[in-house]
């Protein structure tokens, strides 16, 4: 679901509209997902780790102005929750903590957000390729799988495999210019040049 993010959803949030919240977790949810994922690699605990990301924004929802400031305190809350659960399992991992006046000059943590939105992005463009293309891109560029891994599980040849990836990369490329999404289509194209 598409939503308008305006300050002015912001602000019903700060009143505790639970719609503006509702609002709010289906815009980033996904986005945040992806993150507590790609550092924790447990679906379930990356699930638990959103909940008390969006309880915790709930319960500090007077302190934001902006939707900026929305998805960087989610950001900055999954992230060192993620990280935090790592330490916590594997008792050994170096990081420190983010706050939100550090996360602009952390070009980590402003490339993971674009990590994050560019895998959004590129989900919803999945529905839009046929399930071959989309089955080949999931697993080739997502899931990393080697191209004979993809030829077993989806019973094509290698040709077929190279042909349905090329044209979902292109068909993704020309939905983001068509978009607009010049800065994850950048980044889009850096991944696959």
């Amino acid at each position: 679901m598409i939503v308008n993010l305006s300050n002015e959803l912001v602000v019903k949030f700060q009143q505790g509209d639970t719609l503006a919240f509702k609002q709010l977790f289906e815009s980033f949810s996904r986005q945040m997902l992806y993150v507590a994922q790609n550092i924790v690699k447990d679906s379930q605990v990356a699930d638990e780790i959103l909940s008390d990301g969006f309880l915790k924004l709930w319960e500090a929802r007077d302190q934001f102005h902006t939707i900026n400031s929305v998805k960087a305190y989610l950001y900055v809350v999954i992230r060192n929750a993620s990280l935090n659960h790592v330490q916590a399992a594997r008792q050994r991992i170096d990081h420190k903590p983010l706050d939100e006046k550090t996360l602009i000059g952390e070009p980590e943590a402003l490339a993971n957000i674009l990590r994050a939105e560019l895998f959004e992005a590129i989900r919803q463009e999945l529905k839009h390729l046929t399930p071959k293309q989309a089955a080949v891109f999931q697993m080739s560029v997502i899931e990393g799988k080697e191209t004979d891994e993809i030829c077993k599980a989806l019973d094509i040849s290698p040709g077929s495999v190279f042909t349905h990836r090329s044209a979902a990369i292109k068909a993704i490329r020309k939905a983001l210019r068509e978009k607009h999404q010049w800065i994850l289509l950048l980044y889009f194209s850096q991944l696959f040049s």
